[in-house]
């Protein structure tokens, strides 16, 4: 089984390959720190940033936009393209498990968005290099946060925020496998993805607005955490909005992917 899903994985890496607007996501992911930065320096006041604070603003503002976007986009064409062409047919004419194929799409989905993330990150980490340098975070001579626990910090954060990025994965996942066209699946998961987000403060469930219970809602907490660390103020993760980042986030998970499997499991090939 995992030697199968291994071959898929591989193939649709290939696949992943051929597809130009995966590569435009990573350009526009690797250049997004540069952008921060020369907006940063409009708004801040010289020396007001340091080498971290510039760091884990820039994720925060790609985290939060341009890497759901595309997360949201593959995830939503991974299931509809083969749908569209028939591909799947054939896929699943070799030794291939209708389960074993959906789960090589999620692993290469979920592989692009670390990379997404990956390549945002370099590229702030060089920047913020260049422009702002990178040192233990003092107060005077006296040294608040070590390199070392900053950087490990930072590894917590990138672990949360994989938790609501996933949720969105999971959701366009849901909607590819729902739709039998490509653009109908592309359109109905961005839609409902930027429809949602100015209308969830104003829809109330009961005494509480909607963006309460939005994995979406809590995606800049782990920056907003790491980001008062930079500044030398020490900080928890076991707080109500990190238990609801990953709390809000693990249901959608669970719940869109569990509907996909089932409902492609169920699917008449010949329909």
């Amino acid at each position: 089984m995992l030697r199968r899903i291994g071959r898929a994985f591989q193939n649709e890496l290939i696949k992943a390959g051929s597809l130009r607007f995966l590569y435009l996501g990573l350009v526009l992911s690797a250049t997004l720190p540069y952008f921060c930065s020369e907006g940063f320096k409009q708004i801040t006041r010289e020396g007001e940033l340091t080498g971290w604070t510039f760091l884990t603003n820039s994720i925060e503002v790609a985290v939060t936009s341009l890497i759901p976007i595309f997360t949201l986009i593959y995830a939503s064409t991974l299931i509809a393209y083969e749908t569209a062409y028939g591909r799947y047919r054939d896929m699943l004419s070799r030794p291939l498990a209708r389960s074993e194929f959906l789960l090589a799409k999620i692993l290469v989905g979920i592989f692009y968005l670390l990379i997404l993330l990956g390549v945002n990150g370099a590229s702030g980490m060089i920047i913020g290099k260049i422009r702002y340098g990178f040192s233990p975070i003092k107060d005077g001579e006296l040294i608040l946060v070590p390199t070392s626990r900053f950087l490990f910090s930072l590894g917590i954060s990138y672990l949360f925020i994989l938790f609501p990025l996933i949720s969105i994965f999971a959701f366009g996942f849901l909607v590819s496998t729902l739709s039998r066209s490509l653009v109908g699946a592309l359109g109905f998961a961005l839609g409902i993805y930027l429809g949602i987000q100015p209308f969830k403060y104003l829809i109330s469930i009961g005494s509480v607005h909607l963006d309460h219970y939005l994995s979406t809602s809590y995606m800049d907490e782990p920056f907003k955490i790491l980001t008062n660390l930079a500044m030398g103020v020490e900080i928890s993760w076991n707080i109500p909005e990190i238990h609801r980042c990953v709390g809000f986030s693990m249901i959608p998970i669970v719940l869109f992917f569990g509907l996909s499997f089932i409902i492609f499991l169920r699917r008449d090939l010949n329909g």
